[in-house]
């Protein structure tokens, strides 16, 4: 059973057709333009590069000093973070402290107090804080070493209810003061035996202005825009937390996006390290090092504006610029002098070539038409020798086939299991030599044929060859999809065998499933032509094998498995070679194939 599904001949099955490649232009350069221009080419290649090694050089050295004085003050802040934390540590650790807070809290004598006050007042004097503030175990500052009030500041209320809560040295990162001051602070928790809560909290307040920021203003060299900045990641940004050199009144108050391009700032607090090269905040193109401040949140950013590194080679270049000029310039003029020297001598070479060369042609065309000659004779006698062959070999195998026949008919009576099994092999080869011998014949029939091109309706012809096929095979069930309007000129007689091995083929290997596909139609042009193909979803093959198929009795099945010759395939190159196109097959195991061709006749 047959159903057949016809499809437009514009239809291809989603294949793009290949793109027609451009004609090569032809072009005609001058020998001496094209040295000059190397020329050129080379020198100016040599002053780039040696202005790009110049560029490189200063740069390395930029960001050496650059990594240095990074590191340098990251190294500094991070060591005086250090320093502040050591001595939370030990007021936490100082048990007369804790005591005398507890004794005074608890039962307010006077001379506990004065002695608090002296030790509080002895941090801003010997240490450098801003203040010292002693607070209880509710939070409430209770002393202080200067009279500054900071009970209403949310950011210490809250660090020093976090420092109750932990029990453990609390660090207030650096925040604005409700006086609009930056500041920040190191809260240590005293603690007395017996007691697993703090009894109360001490708060070391320091002011950056006095060595913090001073220590990131400062930079060894002169320079008109050297500047380090500390920065921190505030949610999705990244806060400038110091005094900016070309943006006032900035400290804490000044945020950039970290989604923001080449932001050297950006890329330090995502763990960017090192140097790198972006715009600053003010848009403007530097080279940075970026470097962590160990123990904090912080980050710093050691900057250079671009334009300031490399000033001092603009001269060079311009140097470099009117040497390579004056280079070429002198180079031109030899290459003038050397090139009509050379002229010259080379039309006295042409011309002794030309001599050389109609000579040459004068025995040429003899000799083309004495090997054409020759290969036309081979061509013949290998033909008639296979045709010859292949039919002085069938009279012995019709006798081998006979009598063996006559001896089973005559004698079968007499001959064991053993010898009919025997018999029945040798007729079997005989009859598959004869098999072999009718191929052969086909192939050799294909290449002695003579060629009559005219239009061919491939689609009719796909039909009939179809319909053909099909009639030897009446139960199967076989969709086929021809689409409609496919011409070609070729020789109708040839194609129509060509067409009949593919669909034998298609047939023979998709037999195992429930419903076969047969699909016909055109896939876009190549250079050769129009593309035609014939798809169906068999059995397929190994493409490491693609080679075999087009060879002569090479098969990829076993005989038990799909039976034939492998001379199909043979017949369907040496159709479509004699037409001047070419064939070629795709394909999956157990996911079918496909047969393309060409036809430029």
């Amino acid at each position: 059973m047959r159903i057949l599904r016809r499809r437009d001949k514009s239809d291809t099955s989603g294949e793009t057709p290949p793109a027609t490649p451009l004609p090569r232009s032809r072009r005609t350069y001058l020998p001496p333009v094209l040295i000059f221009a190397v020329l050129a080419l080379g020198v100016g290649a040599g002053g780039y590069l040696i202005s790009r090694s110049q560029s490189a050089a200063l740069r390395q050295q930029s960001a050496k000093q650059l990594e240095s004085i990074g590191t340098l003050k990251s190294t500094q802040i991070a060591s005086w973070a250090r320093e502040r934390l050591a001595d939370a540590r030990v007021l936490q650790s100082d048990a007369f402290l804790a005591q005398a807070a507890q004794s005074w809290l608890t039962l307010r004598q006077p001379n506990v107090q004065a002695q608090l006050t002296r030790a509080l007042q002895a941090l801003p004097t010997q240490y450098g804080y801003a203040d010292a503030v002693l607070f209880d175990a509710q939070g409430h500052p209770r002393l202080s070493a200067t009279p500054v009030d900071v009970g209403r500041d949310p950011t210490i209320a809250s660090t020093v209810q976090r420092t109750l809560a932990s029990g453990s040295v609390t660090f207030s990162d650096l925040h604005l003061t409700l006086g609009g001051r930056p500041a920040l602070a190191w809260y240590a928790p005293l603690m007395v035996p017996g007691r697993s809560a703090p009894v109360a909290v001490v708060g070391l307040l320091s002011d950056p202005n006095t060595f913090l920021y001073p220590l990131i203003r400062s930079w060894p060299t002169s320079s008109r825009s050297a500047e380090a900045l500390l920065v921190r990641r505030e949610g999705d940004d990244v806060l400038f937390l110091n005094e900016l050199r070309f943006r006032a009144h900035t400290a804490l108050l000044l945020s950039l996006p970290l989604s923001q391009p080449d932001l050297p700032a950006a890329e330090a607090v995502r763990g960017k390290t090192g140097v790198v090269e972006g715009k600053d905040y003010r848009g403007v193109a530097v080279l940075s090092d970026l470097e962590p401040v160990a123990g904090t949140p912080w980050f710093v950013v050691a900057k250079m504006d671009r334009s300031e590194l490399y000033a001092p080679i603009v001269a060079r270049q311009r140097l470099i610029l009117v040497v390579v000029i004056a280079i070429l310039a002198a180079a031109g003029l030899v290459l003038v002098l050397l090139w009509s020297a050379r002229e010259r001598r080379e039309a006295r070479r042409l011309f002794a070539a030309e001599r050389a060369l109609r000579e040459l042609n004068l025995t040429l065309e003899t000799r083309v038409s004495e090997r054409t000659t020759q290969l036309t004779a081979a061509n013949q006698e290998l033909e008639a020798f296979s045709y010859s062959v292949s039919h002085d070999l069938r009279a012995p195998l019709r006798a081998m086939d006979g009598f063996s026949q006559a001896l089973v008919d005559d004698y079968g009576d007499q001959l064991d299991e053993t010898a009919h099994h025997h018999l029945q092999r040798v007729r079997v080869a005989a009859q598959r030599m004869g098999t072999l011998i009718d191929d052969l014949l086909a192939l050799t029939q294909v290449t002695r044929y003579e060629m009559e091109p005219a239009d061919v309706n491939l689609s009719a012809l796909m039909h009939e060859v179809v319909d053909k096929a099909l009639e030897q095979e009446p139960d199967r069930h076989v969709e086929v999809t021809i689409a409609d309007g496919v011409h070609a000129r070729a020789d109708s007689r040839l194609l129509r065998i060509a067409l009949t091995n593919i669909v034998d083929n298609a047939l023979k290997f998709s037999r195992g499933r429930a419903t076969a596909r047969i699909e016909f139609g055109e896939a876009g042009d190549e250079v050769g032509g129009p593309v035609y193909y014939v798809r169906d979803n068999g059995a397929g093959f190994d493409l490491t094998y693609v080679h075999k198929l087009f060879t002569p009795f090479q098969r990829l099945h076993r005989a038990d498995e799909f039976p034939g010759t492998g001379i199909g395939l043979a017949i369907v190159k040496r159709v479509v070679v004699r037409h001047g196109g070419r064939v070629w097959i795709e394909g999956e195991i157990d996911k079918g194939a496909t047969v393309r061709f060409t036809l430029s006749t």
